[in-house]
């Protein structure tokens, strides 16, 4: 018998009761949900010092596999890169969550990681896509208002125009959005339509952060390599596999 999403999720931990009634109001009217302390720090710690691995690792090359950003060192394919990312895309709360905004129709279109440099990091705001989307991000640095947090407009996945239409100057500072303040190990949830973007890092210090975007099945953005290699595919459960819908490699 073919996998269905429902026991897909099931064996991966998610139940009923994995999103609570609190996450399904926030869902609904703010388009976001923060969970803090998911991941311990120091899980948290070794992701982004990873990250800064991979990126020296990779020196030009980065980000290739996805895209670059000027002020922001962007690493793509992490399902390829190392197992410790996996818990980013196959965490029962983001899952649940993504289950829910996507009504059960979704699979991962890509896993990345983006560090706002020193100085760096202001992005317009946006929403992630012009179809229905949602984007499991986690903070594997501190979040402070010096650092470029993420900043977010609550309520804006119902606004009928994106903040390119509707806002002069989208890079501006809008009269509503928050800043996300938040401990490293954090799980930011949001519907992909949410009014959304870094802030500037005035900090020395990069900052971190780890991004699994989930579209509809057979939908992805065209900028993802989404191939698993022979050891993400020996690794990865029949149900991860199924939930992720990734093709394997040749």
């Amino acid at each position: 018998m073919q996998l269905q999403m429902t026991d897909a999720l099931h064996e991966l931990g998610v139940r009923p009761d994995t999103l609570t009634p609190s996450d399904r109001a926030s869902l609904d009217r703010d388009g976001y949900m923060i969970v803090p302390n998911v991941l311990p720090p120091a899980q948290a710690a070794a992701m982004a010092e990873r990250l800064d691995t991979l990126a020296v690792a990779e020196g030009e090359n980065a980000g290739k596999d996805f895209h670059t950003e000027k002020g922001a060192t962007r690493l793509g394919t992490l399902i390829n890169k190392d197992p410790m990312f996996d818990i980013c895309f196959l965490h029962p709360r983001g899952l649940a969550a993504v289950n829910y905004l996507m009504e059960g129709d979704f699979g991962l279109s890509s896993i990345t990681g983006r560090a706002a440099q020193p100085g760096e990091g202001l992005q317009a705001l946006h929403r992630d896509n012009s179809v229905r989307c949602a984007n499991v991000l986690w903070a594997v640095s501190d979040f402070t208002l010096e650092n470029g947090p993420t900043r977010l407009v609550p309520g804006s996945h119902l606004h009928p125009q994106s903040p390119s239409e509707a806002m002069e100057n989208a890079e501006a500072r809008h009269p509503d959005e928050i800043y996300v303040i938040v401990p490293a190990g954090t799980l930011i949830i949001i519907h992909g339509w949410t009014w959304h973007g870094g802030t500037r890092n005035g900090t020395t210090c990069p900052r971190h952060l780890i991004s699994a975007f989930f579209m509809p099945r057979g939908n992805y953005q065209s900028i993802a390599h989404r191939q698993l290699t022979q050891a993400s595919q020996r690794r990865l459960s029949e149900a991860a596999r199924f939930v992720i819908d990734h093709e394997p490699a040749p």
